[in-house]
C-alpha cells in the first residue's frame, strides 16, 4: 500500500469480519481496521511482538510514525525493555516517592488517574490535550503542572525519552484581588457565631490571616505561650512558622487534646464545601473565598502601619527574601510580630464591635 495520509485512512474500507492490517510505505507503521470500524496504529517489533500505539483520531498520523520509528530503533539497539513501563506502575511509584502535602496529593492522584493506556509511551500530546480541553481554566493549569512534573520524573528515571507535555502552556491563572470590606467582615463574623469547627476555622482565618488547612491540621501540641508553631510539612512554602496569638485569637482556641478542629470521625477537617454554601446563604455579600481573608488580613496590616517585613513574616512569606538576606538576617522578629498582631486585633475588635480582653 502507498504512503498513508489522513484522507486515505478515513477512506479505508471496513472488513465484513475480522481485522485487516495496512502498511505505511516508507515507515514501520501499520494501521489495523476492525470490523467494528476502529482504526488502530501499531508497529511490529520482531518475533511476532506487536506494539499498539493508539487509535487514529486520538493519535495523529505524524505522532504514530514518530513513535513507530522510535520503538523500532529501540528494539534494534536492545533498549525496548525500559520503554515497557506501565502507566499504573510509574504512577504508583511516583506517588509513593514524592513528598507533598495531603491536599496536593489529592489532586495529583486525581489528575494522574485520568491518564489512560497500558504503557507510558501510549500517552501522546493529543491525549494530554484531550484531557485538558475538558477542564476549567484553573483545573487545566493544575492538571498540566501535575503531568509536567510526572513526565519529567519519568525522564529522570529513564522510563521515557521525551515528555508529551513538551512546549505545552496552560495559561496563567488569574490572580484574585478580592478584599473584604469592613461590613463584609462584620457579616461573616456575625454569621459564624454559632459554635462549630468550621466557624472557628473561618474566624481564625479572619483574625490571623493563616491558611484554613494550617488550622485544620493544628493540634494542642503546636500551641505555646507565644502562639502557634506550624511545622514545615504543613506550610505551603515548607518553612515552619511561629505565629503570635493575641487575645482575640486565643478566645477561638478550644481546650482540647489532639486535633483542635477535627472532622466527625476525628481526622483532619476537610469538609469545606457544604458549610461554606450554608454560610454564604446566611449573608448577603458578593462571592468570596476563605483565602480572601488572608489577603484582607495583609491589607489591613499595611493600613495600620505595620512594616512590610513584619507583615510578610506574619503570613509566612519569608520565602520572598533574597538569599543574602536569609543568610545575614538571623533575627527571629518575635516581638515586633507580636506587637503587630496585637495592633491588628485591637483594630479588628473595634471594627467588629467585640471586646478585646487581654
Amino acid at each position: 500500500m502507498p504512503r498513508l495520509t489522513d484522507l486515505t485512512i478515513r477512506n479505508l474500507p471496513v472488513p465484513s469480519s475480522g481485522q485487516v492490517t495496512h502498511d505505511d510505505e516508507g515507515s514501520p507503521l501499520k494501521i489495523r481496521i476492525s470490523q467494528g470500524g476502529s482504526k488502530t496504529f501499531l508497529v511490529m517489533l520482531g518475533s511476532g511482538h506487536r506494539h499498539t500505539i493508539g487509535r487514529f483520531g486520538e493519535v495523529t498520523l505524524a505522532e504514530a510514525r514518530e513513535a513507530a520509528r522510535r520503538l523500532r530503533a529501540e528494539r534494534t539497539l536492545g533498549r525496548i525493555l525500559p520503554a515497557s513501563k506501565s502507566i499504573a506502575e510509574a504512577r504508583d511509584e511516583y506517588l509513593d516517592e514524592i513528598e507533598i502535602r495531603d491536599n496536593t496529593y489529592t489532586y495529583y492522584y486525581r489528575n494522574l488517574h485520568r491518564l489512560k493506556g497500558p504503557k507510558l509511551q501510549d500517552i501522546t500530546p493529543t491525549a494530554i490535550n484531550s484531557i485538558l480541553s475538558g477542564l476549567k481554566p484553573a483545573a487545566r493549569l493544575q492538571a498540566l503542572r501535575t503531568y509536567t512534573a510526572f513526565f519529567n520524573w519519568c525522564i529522570a528515571k529513564h522510563y521515557l525519552d521525551k515528555s508529551p507535555c513538551e512546549r505545552m502552556e496552560g495559561g496563567k491563572r488569574k490572580r484574585r484581588t478580592r478584599i473584604l470590606t469592613p461590613d463584609e467582615l462584620c457579616a461573616i463574623w456575625t454569621s459564624t457565631a454559632i459554635a462549630s469547627n468550621y466557624h472557628s476555622i473561618v474566624r481564625l482565618c479572619l483574625v490571623t490571616g493563616q491558611r484554613k488547612t494550617e488550622w485544620a491540621h493544628c493540634t494542642d501540641k503546636w500551641l505555646s505561650y507565644y502562639g502557634v508553631l506550624f511545622p514545615p510539612d504543613i506550610c505551603k512554602n515548607h518553612n515552619g512558622h511561629h505565629f503570635p496569638l493575641g487575645p482575640l485569637a486565643r478566645t477561638l482556641i478550644p481546650d482540647r487534646k489532639g486535633l483542635l478542629f477535627p472532622s466527625e470521625d476525628n481526622t483532619v477537617y476537610s469538609a469545606w464545601s457544604k458549610p461554606k454554601r450554608a454560610l454564604d446563604a446566611s449573608i448577603a455579600i458578593a462571592p468570596w473565598q476563605l483565602r480572601d481573608l488572608r489577603r484582607t488580613y495583609r491589607t489591613i496590616q499595611a493600613s495600620i502601619g505595620t512594616p512590610k517585613e513584619i507583615a510578610e513574616r506574619l503570613i509566612n512569606h519569608i520565602s520572598e527574601q533574597g538569599e543574602l538576606e536569609k543568610i545575614y538576617d538571623q533575627f527571629d522578629y518575635a516581638q515586633p510580630m507580636q506587637e503587630a498582631q496585637l495592633h491588628y486585633e485591637t483594630k479588628l475588635a473595634e471594627l467588629l464591635g467585640v471586646p478585646l480582653i487581654s
